[in-house]
């Protein structure tokens, strides 16, 4: 299921029960404020991470968003592929591992409430970060006779049928390279928990990281920027409880 299907998907899921779920309202008299800690994964477009999030409340329907996030990026450019009859597949022309390592600050604000224990509350959210890149250079098994293999980096100069497959992922661990950079993240928050206490959400929405020189994925691909859709599965508690009567 490709990036876009799977955002797709998971819209209509929602939709649908959202609709379904808020047939009933209960008609409760409080408004329940909370201070919030949860865990997601990510699964994007050009990648995939993990994220930890803070939210502290500012009234009933905003929040203070404190979190980090780690993820994997990659190029929409990778193809694995076997060249050789003996190799395995890699990515051919793919010359570093990238991550980015955010520190996230931004607003959540619910715009539809959920005001009984089978309904869905909807949030919209934006981030802005200091983001940290981190390049971790790939290198290969070349053969270079019958009897005799090298462990080196990509060289575009020779053939890739000399190439068997990468080499292990510690090689390269001295050459990492790390490089300045910002985000933005901004989606929707889609929380159908049951209990009061606890977060079950799903989250989509978009993140754009830019760095302050380039860090490539592909050798033949210079790059300085990366934009990605995201769906996300959000776990969590409320931290802090309170409550005030509406009336």
């Amino acid at each position: 299921m490709t990036g876009k299907s799977l955002l797709l998907f998971l819209l209509l899921t929602i939709a649908s029960t959202s609709g379904y779920a808020q047939g009933e309202i209960d008609k409760q008299k409080d408004v329940f404020y909370r201070d919030e800690s949860s865990w997601a994964a990510m699964l994007s477009s050009n990648g995939y991470g993990l994220n930890y999030t803070y939210n502290k409340r500012i009234d009933a329907f905003n929040w203070h968003s404190f979190g980090i996030d780690f993820s994997e990026i990659k190029s929409r450019k990778e193809y694995r592929t076997s060249p050789s009859v003996q190799g395995r597949k890699f990515a051919y022309g793919k010359i570093n591992y990238v991550y980015s390592l955010r520190f996230n600050y931004g607003k959540n604000k619910e715009i539809y409430s959920k005001y009984d224990a089978g309904g869905i509350a909807i949030r919209r959210f934006y981030s802005i970060s200091g983001t940290l890149g981190i390049k971790k250079p790939i290198y290969y098994y070349y053969y270079i006779d019958e009897e005799t293999v090298e462990i080196r980096e990509l060289d575009l100069n020779a053939s890739i049928l000399n190439i068997y497959d990468n080499a292990p992922y510690q090689y390269g661990l001295e050459n990492i390279a790390f490089v300045p950079g910002a985000s933005v993240k901004f989606g929707y928050n889609f929380d159908f928990s049951k209990a009061k206490k606890q977060i079950h959400a799903v989250e989509v929405g978009a993140i754009a990281d830019v760095f302050m020189s380039n860090v490539n994925i592909m050798a033949t691909n210079p790059q300085f920027y990366y934009v990605g859709f995201y769906a996300a599965y959000r776990y969590g508690k409320v931290v802090d409880k309170s409550y005030i009567d509406k009336e």
